[in-house]
């Protein structure tokens, strides 16, 4: 459970890797989108993670072929990536989906893991941490509504700056910055 909140808000994925900070940005409007999204994403990374995870530790591992395994994950991913696009089209003609960041999400997961109960939460936490941070832009993206900026500034440099603001308040608790013995 440790490792759940950790990756969730002081590690996430998002805040402090900046991974799908770029695509976060481009916020779904309709919360069944998002829904439906939050859903494929999670069954496409945690399938991968597991799968990549267990191949790594089990194949590449025992031939010193660990430096290959972002390879076999892309291989994986892509397979199961397919494979819910070929079940998704059949049920829903209309989708969209972020190759890059899910892709990520699994990388780290399967790096960032010892055993199969970390990699699967550290991908489950991943995904939640992305769209929680989606419905808390989508909240100050209604907040911007009330609010016309001046002429100079756009409504994404002020989704960046609440974003800066998000990772500042998370990691304000961090003084390790503040000990002089690292300056020496």
């Amino acid at each position: 459970m440790n490792n759940f909140f950790y990756y969730l808000l002081f590690s996430s994925a998002i805040l402090f890797y900046g991974i799908g900070l770029g695509r976060i940005v481009m916020i779904h409007d309709n919360y069944k989108s998002l829904l439906f999204a939050f859903l494929r994403t999670l069954i496409i990374v945690e399938l991968t993670s597991i799968v990549a995870g267990f191949f790594t530790r089990t194949v590449l591992s025992r031939l010193n072929l660990f430096d290959f395994f972002p390879f076999f994950t892309l291989i994986i991913f892509l397979f199961f990536t397919a494979l819910t696009n070929y079940v998704i089209y059949k049920a829903v003609k209309d989708f969209s989906f972020d190759f890059s960041t899910t892709f990520l999400f699994s990388l780290l997961a399967v790096q960032e893991s010892s055993n199969f109960i970390e990699l699967s939460v550290i991908a489950m936490a991943c995904v939640l941490t992305f769209y929680l941070i989606q419905i808390l832009l989508v909240a100050f993206k209604k907040r911007f509504d009330f609010f016309v900026p001046p002429e100079k500034i756009h409504a994404v440099s002020l989704i960046y700056i609440n974003i800066a603001i998000l990772i500042f308040s998370i990691f304000a608790w961090n003084v390790s910055w503040l000990n002089p013995c690292g300056l020496m």
